[in-house]
């Protein structure tokens, strides 16, 4: 049997000019989340990171 999402489903709605629009939060958050663990992993490599960064975009 397949695993179920059982986290509940949380939907901001925004006004914008005329129209409501609905963002998934949870989503933004995981996100936000995967960004700041990926600030985090550059500040503690540093300069490798740099040089792996220059080494993939010349190939």
């Amino acid at each position: 049997m397949g695993a179920v999402n059982t986290r509940p489903l949380r939907i901001v709605s925004i006004t914008a000019g005329n129209k409501k629009i609905g963002i998934r939060s949870a989503l933004l958050e995981e996100k936000a989340l995967t960004c700041h663990m990926l600030c985090c992993f550059a500040a503690e490599l540093k300069e490798m990171v740099h040089l792996w960064g220059r080494s993939k975009n010349l190939t």
